[in-house]
């Protein structure tokens, strides 16, 4: 009985053995195995970075807000910033910060609206001024005794009938005085001369009011160096109370 006690007590032991192995060898096929997971992982999300598009960068150039022609002198309603890729080829696009300096040039070509300028279609006029310019006659006394000169600014006022039905109106505001033409002196020339004034428009309405005024109305000058900010409505009309 002892015998054979002792000879299965022998064939047991190999299978207490095997038993204790088998889990070690599993614990580490599972660490290898969480090893490569994690590899995975890491690999999965470099690609996913990778694939996230790049955001492009983006710029401000102009482009005609209408149809514009050869010849044509740029106003600034003419042209408005889009914005485009600074991927994007360029080839002479006209920034939208360079607005004020493209404003006054003249085009060479055809521009489409909605279509990018280019500074290859532009160039400067040939008297090689930039401003949108109108000259106006107008007696010294209503232009401050011809006391202006380059550089001064002026408000252009028109009066239009007598009276209290008298109405004036600002025909533009702060414009530059670009030059000043006095009539020769001498025994002929008249007490109140006339003075020719040139300014600088910032748009083509302004120039077109200055002009209808001319021929319609009285003008007045009004002297805007440094001046406050205009705080009346652009027209005035005496009002009479009994």
């Amino acid at each position: 009985m002892k015998t054979r006690d002792f000879a299965e007590g022998i064939r047991d032991k190999p299978r207490s053995r095997a038993s204790a192995v088998r889990p070690l060898r599993a614990f580490k096929g599972m660490r290898w195995i969480g090893v490569l997971l994690a590899f995975a992982g890491i690999a999965l999300s470099f690609y996913a970075i990778a694939a996230i598009p790049k955001a492009q960068h983006q710029i401000a150039v102009l482009a005609a807000t209408r149809s514009l022609v050869a010849g044509q002198i740029l106003d600034q309603s003419d042209l408005a910033p889009i914005t485009i890729s600074s991927d994007a080829q360029l080839a002479g696009e006209v920034l939208a910060s360079e607005l004020g300096s493209v404003t006054g040039t003249v085009l060479t070509a055809d521009v489409a609206k909605g279509s990018i300028i280019s500074s290859g279609e532009l160039a400067a006029p040939q008297t090689g001024k930039l401003d949108r310019e109108i000259s106006f006659a107008i007696p010294a006394s209503h232009a401050l005794g011809a006391e202006l000169g380059a550089g001064d600014r002026i408000d252009v006022l028109a009066t239009v009938g007598n009276g209290a039905s008298a109405i004036t109106t600002v025909l533009g505001r702060a414009l530059k005085v670009t030059n000043v033409v006095l009539p020769p002196a001498g025994l002929g020339s008249p007490n109140d001369p006339p003075v020719t004034i040139t300014v600088a428009c910032p748009d083509s309405m302004t120039a077109l009011a200055i002009a209808n005024g001319a021929a319609s109305a009285t003008l007045w000058i009004d002297l805007a160096n440094s001046a406050n900010a205009p705080n009346d409505s652009g027209t005035y009309q005496v009002s009479f109370s009994g």
